[in-house]
């Protein structure tokens, strides 16, 4: 049975609750979580999308959270599927790393 996890953290980010903005949020990505680095202030989530046209992209989409119950989240995730909500203006189209700005709601598989 597949269950679908919400991270708390993400929600209470989605209602303001935290401060994030997110009236703004359109950068929506899917995919793998291939590596999440931590600075001890912030912490960096890596997805390699899985709706591409490529087989294996060869670009990965970031976003960033200082929120700590959204790291553990994100950390926990790692190697696992993921939709993942940043507020950026929208998702970029071109580079190796795409940044989809601070995390604001993920899904877990």
């Amino acid at each position: 049975m597949n269950i679908k996890k919400l991270s708390l953290a993400g929600v209470f980010a989605s209602t303001g609750i935290l401060g994030a903005e997110t009236a703004s949020a359109s950068c929506v990505v899917n995919g793998l979580v291939t590596q999440v680095a931590t600075t001890g202030t912030s912490t960096n989530v890596y997805i390699r999308p899985i709706n591409s046209s490529a087989a294996v992209p060869n670009f990965v989409y970031y976003f960033t959270t200082t929120n700590l119950m959204m790291a553990t989240t994100l950390t926990s995730s790692l190697h696992k599927t993921v939709q993942i909500t940043g507020n950026a203006n929208a998702c970029p189209t071109s580079g190796i790393y795409r940044p989809g700005g601070v995390a604001t709601l993920v899904y877990v598989n």
